[in-house]
């Protein structure tokens, strides 16, 4: 088994924050610090399907690095964007293309990939709210942008205007053209997407909602179709707190789905029937840490890391499915203000 790290984004506001953390992970699933490398408020972190580059969304545009045998990165290469800094970055199967969305400008981006790294922007659209007012209601904000697993239609959540909106890629230009307009509710803010390893299934996780919705996917001689199946809170309780759904995973075999809620501080654990792709919740607990963004499933499924941006921690629990329970397995680690993680195996040897 190869070596697994972790990579950290996080937001430079405070002094001597370095922006990108690397930390190893020893054969007991403890971590420890690698590097620290500096670079202006890391929001979104991704990898290249070959585990070769890591491309991380920067004050300075879509930096790509390059992914050494041991975890620690080599610097590569910078993509400037046109325009304020994106909030969500996703490739297409074959790594032809990159999609950025912009969270605060509203800007989907596609650039031209060529030798794993981002090298030209070919097509934008800019979307466009009903109201020039700069508040978060009707004003566009792209969240989240990702091919369909069949690799037919672009698909881009607006958590501002409630929308997902679907295209069709032309692979010879980059330039997109609307497929369909798929409408949440008012206010419900859709801010993350995943499909379920055989593309028949979509979840949605929403923002100011706190809601996971499943959806089929077909692909139609009239163009992508989503049926809501189910619908159901990541929540459980009444809190005086202000709460969104702020980070969603989805593990390895396809099994379990986690959601994390920022403000009741809190995770939601969905096990999913492979067979009709609905969702159960089993149970939603506390996370030991104050406004929890983002999360990290290990490879045995059965322990997570949370990335905690108040109180500027990692916590790590063990999962019990039988009880339905989690329980803290080692001391926090302090970082930060984390925003975002992603675990990754590489071709070094397990410490």
């Amino acid at each position: 088994m190869g070596r697994y790290v972790v990579y950290v984004g996080s937001y430079t506001y405070e002094e001597n924050a370095s922006g990108l953390s690397v930390y190893t992970m020893g054969e007991d699933g403890s971590l420890e610090l690698l590097e620290e490398i500096t670079e202006e408020n890391v929001v979104y972190l991704e990898t290249s399907r070959d585990k070769k580059h890591l491309y991380a969304i920067t004050d300075e545009g879509i930096v790509t690095f390059g992914i050494l045998e041991d975890g620690t990165l080599r610097r590569e290469g910078t993509m400037r964007m046109r325009g304020m800094r994106g909030s969500y970055l996703s490739l297409d199967a074959e790594e032809e293309f990159m999609f950025v969305a912009g969270y605060y400008d509203g800007r989907l981006s596609v650039l031209r990939m060529e030798g794993g790294q981002p090298v030209k922007e070919v097509s934008s659209i800019h979307y466009r709210g009903i109201t020039n007012i700069a508040e978060k209601s009707f004003v566009p904000h792209l969240n989240c942008v990702m091919m369909s697993p069949d690799q037919e239609y672009l698909c881009v959540l607006d958590s501002g205007q409630d929308c997902l909106t679907s295209y069709r890629l032309n692979r010879e230009t980059g330039d997109l053209r609307e497929a369909n307009v798929l409408h949440c509710d008012i206010d419900s803010e859709p801010y993350r997407i995943v499909f379920s390893s055989d593309g028949r299934f979509m979840y949605m996780l929403y923002e100011s909602a706190c809601r996971l919705e499943t959806y089929s996917y077909q692909n139609t001689p009239k163009g992508p179709e989503f049926e809501k199946m189910q619908s159901i809170r990541t929540m459980t309780r009444q809190t005086t707190q202000v709460t969104v759904g702020s980070g969603m995973r989805m593990s390895a075999s396809g099994r379990y789905l986690i959601t994390t809620n920022a403000g009741d501080n809190s995770i939601a654990f969905f096990a999913l029937d492979a067979e009709s792709g609905r969702a159960e919740r089993r149970f939603v607990l506390p996370v030991s840490g104050d406004y929890p963004v983002d999360l990290f499933i290990y490879p045995d499924e059965m322990q997570i890391g949370v990335m905690n941006r108040t109180s500027q921690t990692i916590s790590f629990f063990s999962i019990d499915e039988g009880k339905n329970a989690i329980y803290m397995n080692r001391k926090f680690i302090s970082v930060k203000e984390p925003a975002a993680c992603l675990m990754v195996e590489t071709e070094g040897e397990q410490l």
